[in-house]
């Protein structure tokens, strides 16, 4: 009798470890909703929980994605497109329906979204990636030629020299206005390409192309520097180019 009932259940057994789907999966691999954001978190970096929180936003919004997750909650800090200096064309991107709310206590507090309050908990989306800028500006040396400076004349010798003999005498005369500054960006080869000065992204947040599901709540941004090519000079903060309705709120 005994070796009957073995054998009518070896294959209900074998059935449960093989067929049956494995539903720890997903929540092993990152995945919630919300996903939890922290700078100052130590845990896993799983996103799943606040004290398992991961500690860069575009890690969020990619898991967020990826797991088909319709928020962040992000706790107060500060983040950045890149991680690393040197790439200006890092920006975080909004989606269709994926609400960012930043505003969390460090931790999460008591972990519900009531524990959110923007004003206490300062979070803030920041271009400078090399850290460097002083009160959330780009910082310009004195006379630098790409930028009107008050004064006649510019910092580097060659491009004064091509700008006030051969286009325009009153910017070593008089002053190194707007207009100099333009003619420097046009002929003084790569001098102001690319933001030779200025390293912080050219857009720290780009909504463009999202509805009115792609939402950004309780942030402060700051820190962008539209200084490149073509839309490279529009939005340093948040560029919504052509078609684009996201849910802005502070």
């Amino acid at each position: 009798m005994k070796a009957i009932i073995s054998r009518l259940l070896l294959p209900i057994l074998f059935f449960c470890l093989f067929v049956l789907p494995d539903t720890t999966a997903k929540a092993e691999g990152g995945c919630s909703d919300p996903i939890y954001v922290d700078a100052s978190a130590t845990g896993t970096g799983s996103g799943t929980t606040w004290a398992n929180a991961m500690t860069s936003l575009q890690d969020g919004l990619a898991a967020a994605v990826t797991c088909g997750s319709t928020e962040v909650w992000v706790a107060a800090g500060t983040y950045k497109p890149a991680q690393t200096p040197g790439n200006r064309s890092a920006t975080f991107r909004l989606r269709d329906g994926v609400a960012i709310y930043g505003g969390f206590p460090p931790g999460g507090g008591d972990g519900t979204f009531g524990a959110r309050d923007v004003d206490a908990n300062e979070t803030i989306l920041s271009g400078d990636l090399n850290d460097d800028d002083a009160s959330g500006v780009c910082s310009i040396p004195p006379n630098n030629c790409c930028f009107a400076n008050g004064t006649p004349g510019c910092e580097d010798a060659d491009c004064e020299e091509n700008i006030c003999l051969f286009a325009e005498p009153n910017c070593c005369l008089v002053e190194w206005d707007s207009v100099c500054a333009d003619l420097a960006a046009s002929f003084c080869d790569s001098l102001c390409v690319d933001g030779a000065y200025c390293e912080n992204s050219y857009h720290v947040l780009i909504g463009s192309g999202t509805d009115s599901t792609a939402v950004i709540d309780g942030f402060k941004i700051t820190a962008g520097f539209a200084s490149g090519p073509l839309s490279g000079d529009l939005g340093g903060g948040i560029l919504i180019h052509g078609e684009g309705s996201p849910t802005i709120r502070s």
